[in-house]
């Protein structure tokens, strides 16, 4: 954990920074989650992902290949940066619980990161994107009922 900050005034303004960023990441994982949808579409026979109906996408379900998963976005911050954090679990049956299946970040240019904030793709890269919802199929798979 972070240590405990004792500047009130410095502590507002992070946190004012964090709330003009998280705006930005919002708008651009609106855009990504249409750019997924249409891509899965498109490209992959047999795979889906569908944003929410939400003026802000905060949820997806998908399909990769009959295996059902949700995928959830919300604020998250790293070393004092503000990330997007998608999550998306695997459906595993009636009885079971989900499993988590992956977990990335994306920042407000439209870079995506690895959950320890490593750089997987640089910004708005349509191929980094379709990489990026390839593995997000491929774990869905992998993970065991």
């Amino acid at each position: 954990m972070e240590q405990y900050n004792q500047d009130s005034d410095d502590l507002g303004r992070q946190l004012g920074v964090a709330t003009r960023e998280w705006r930005r990441i919002t708008r651009e994982f609106d855009d990504l989650a249409a750019h997924w949808s249409a891509m899965a579409e498109k490209l992959l026979p047999g795979y889906s992902i569908n944003p929410d109906q939400h003026p802000s996408c905060i949820q997806m379900k998908g399909n990769a290949s009959g295996r059902s998963f949700s995928l959830y976005f919300a604020p998250f911050m790293l070393n004092g940066k503000m990330f997007g954090q998608i999550v998306v679990t695997a459906d595993s049956g009636p009885v079971l619980e989900a499993a988590e299946a992956a977990r990335l970040l994306i920042d407000g240019g439209g870079a995506i990161y690895d959950k320890d904030g490593s750089l997987l793709h640089g910004q708005e890269s349509d191929l980094g994107r379709y990489t990026a919802l390839c593995n997000i199929f491929a774990r869905v798979l992998a993970v065991p009922l």
